[in-house]
């Protein structure tokens, strides 16, 4: 019977290990959505840019998942700075449903800043 129990135990222990690495999942990949409202200025941080003719590319660090993912996320702002589309990883873009790229040369945070005011 002691037997038993403990193999049950085990098992519950595993059950709760499993649902606690999921739900770790889930907070970290919620926490790659923007707000509704994400500029560049509001949003971006740590991680590298690229910058072409209409867009700013913010490739974000990988997110922090127990679970390994193929691409980083990635977030693309137009001249204005505003958000118009990004993707949580290897996954089409999911404003336009349509895979998101970055293109164009690496930039510094600064010189994508620089970029929205003077447009180079």
């Amino acid at each position: 019977m002691a037997g038993v129990r403990r193999l049950l135990k085990l098992a519950l222990l595993l059950i709760v290990l499993g649902l606690g690495a999921v739900a770790w999942d889930v907070d970290q990949l919620r926490g790659l959505r923007p707000p509704p409202d994400a500029t560049f200025e509001s949003f971006s941080r740590a991680g590298s840019y690229r910058i072409d003719e209409s867009r700013i590319y913010w490739i974000a660090p990988p997110p922090r998942t127990i679970l390994p993912h193929a691409a980083p996320p990635v977030y693309a702002f137009d001249r204005r700075g505003a958000l118009v589309d990004w993707t949580p990883g290897a996954e089409p873009g999911m404003r336009s449903g349509s895979p998101l790229r970055p293109r164009g040369r690496e930039a510094t945070r600064e010189q994508a800043r620089a970029w929205l005011t003077t447009g180079r």
